[in-house]
């Protein structure tokens, strides 16, 4: 297994060829049996209007969400690539994300959140183009859109306009005009949404969508025992990779020092959610995996004790394989 870790800690692209292999392999027993357990009718329109586009066809949808799973997760190879986060293992944040949001067999299925990560991801993406190459106005106007965006798919994905405020004096990059240039792209998306249910005379079932807001998501009582393990052990990782940062010193460059911290307030932001309306918002996981990925793969690519590594990879994967399909532990 330690190959695999080292294969991933390469740079070569044709690697990723594998993730959609590895993202059908644990849908496979939703792709089965595909069921929606969430409420159609209630969903925000984004989502609503993907679903009836679909035509209610679970299968389709269901593969249209492996599809932006699979987006997000090539886009953290991109943003690596781009900016040289990582110098060494540029398809590890990418194999991470996708063992991480394949470990909670409730998330499995779909999920508006999917969706909305795609787009978190996008306006993250923008925010270190804003700060690198001085882009100011327009990349905050695409900022607020994608963010705009991702709301309109998963109503708790606008806390993270909060997270770009704060992000933007994290970096120093704040004035009046960028400010209403990300409001503005905040705004279009819930323009256009507005216009639509104002013209087609719906206003009263947009209000009980973002009313249904509020409440929707999975109960936290779908998460096994095993999988709150694993959470535990995901989380132990991400506390000795940001320890092993922050504490010691580990990041030189600047910019390295602002992305990490930026992941960091991102995940803040979205442990936020499920804290503050515990069990409500728990499926933001697959927002929160984005920063996750990272914290794990700096880790697993600082590692200095190649076995400890391997070991750790090891038990990773055997980790997401056992939630995916518990009935293998009846074999041990």
């Amino acid at each position: 297994m330690g190959v695999v870790l080292r294969a991933f800690k390469t740079k070569q692209p044709f690697l990723l060829l594998f993730l959609p292999i590895i993202a059908v392999a644990f849908w496979l027993k939703w792709f089965i049996n595909p069921v929606i357990n969430w409420d159609v009718d209630n969903l925000m329109p984004f989502a609503s209007l993907l679903v009836n586009s679909l035509k209610n066809t679970p299968l389709v949808i269901g593969i249209v969400s492996v599809v932006f799973i699979l987006l997000t997760s090539y886009g953290l190879y991109f943003i690596n690539e781009r900016y040289q986060i990582l110098r060494k293992g540029s398809n590890l944040p990418s194999l991470f994300y996708l063992l991480l949001v394949s470990a909670l067999s409730s998330c499995i299925g779909f999920n508006p959140v999917i969706f909305a990560a795609f787009f978190i991801l996008i306006a993250f993406e923008r925010l270190l183009f804003s700060y690198k190459m001085h882009k100011n106005i327009s990349s905050l106007f695409d900022i607020g859109f994608a963010i705009g965006v991702a709301t309109g798919f998963y109503f708790y994905s606008g806390v993270f306009l909060a997270f770009v405020i704060l992000s933007l004096f994290v970096i120093g990059r704040v004035s009046l005009r960028e400010f209403l240039a990300l409001i503005v792209g905040v705004l279009l998306p819930a323009l256009f949404i507005w216009t639509y249910y104002f013209y087609t005379d719906q206003l009263s079932l947009l209000v009980s969508k973002l009313n249904y807001g509020f409440s929707e998501g999975l109960d936290f009582i779908a998460f096994s025992f095993y999988q709150w393990v694993f959470i535990g052990f995901v989380a132990l990782l991400y506390v000795i990779s940001l320890a092993g940062m922050f504490l010691r010193n580990a990041l030189n460059e600047i910019f390295d020092i602002k992305f990490f911290t930026l992941l960091f307030w991102l995940t803040a932001f979205g442990l936020a959610l499920p804290v503050l309306f515990f069990p409500k918002g728990v499926e933001i996981v697959f927002i929160i995996n984005i920063a996750v990925a990272f914290f794990l793969s700096r880790y697993f690519v600082m590692q200095r004790h190649r076995w400890l590594g391997d070991a750790f990879i090891l038990l990773f994967i055997a980790a997401v394989v056992l939630l995916q399909f518990p009935a293998l532990l009846n074999y041990f």
